[in-house]
């Protein structure tokens, strides 16, 4: 529900600067609540330098989404939030649990919530080999990925 998100974001605070990630993104619920309290928090980013803004609309934000449905959906709504991220969106195609949540940048703050049960519309099998335990859990596994994707201190 939207409001336990927004009560979630304001509990973290994200800071302008910080890089936000959600490796579930879904329709990028969490990303766009991010990006919206910290707009509420620089005057709409009229307070940040145009580096700054350029950094928070184009790097700040990144989501993983493994159905291309969802996907697009995803970004739509990024867009019309004013997110642009990098040059596949702000929400990549891909699982977290594989390659792609391994290659990703390491962030300062992870909003998610991790799919429970079976996934509809794409291979959520657990490949990556950077995880510290090798199981079949998804739920454990996105703890992992979560766990080994913040920078130290986030």
């Amino acid at each position: 529900p939207r409001a336990l998100i927004n009560t979630m974001v304001r509990c973290l605070k994200p800071q302008p600067g910080e890089i936000i990630q959600d490796p579930a993104a879904g329709t990028a619920g969490f990303l766009i609540a991010a990006h919206e309290y910290i707009k509420s928090q620089t005057d709409d980013l009229y307070d940040l330098t145009a580096e700054q803004k350029r950094f928070q609309t184009t790097r700040a934000y990144v989501g993983i989404e493994l159905v291309p449905g969802t996907r697009r959906l995803a970004l739509m709504n990024c867009l019309l939030h004013g997110m642009e991220g990098d040059a596949e969106g702000v929400v990549h195609l891909g699982n977290a649990l594989g390659q792609t949540g391994a290659g990703l940048e390491k962030a300062d703050v992870i909003l998610a919530n991790p799919p429970f049960g079976t996934s509809k519309g794409g291979d959520a099998s657990i490949t990556r080999d950077d995880l510290t335990y090798k199981i079949s859990n998804k739920q454990l596994a996105f703890l992992q990925h979560i766990y080994r994707n913040l920078k130290p201190g986030g």
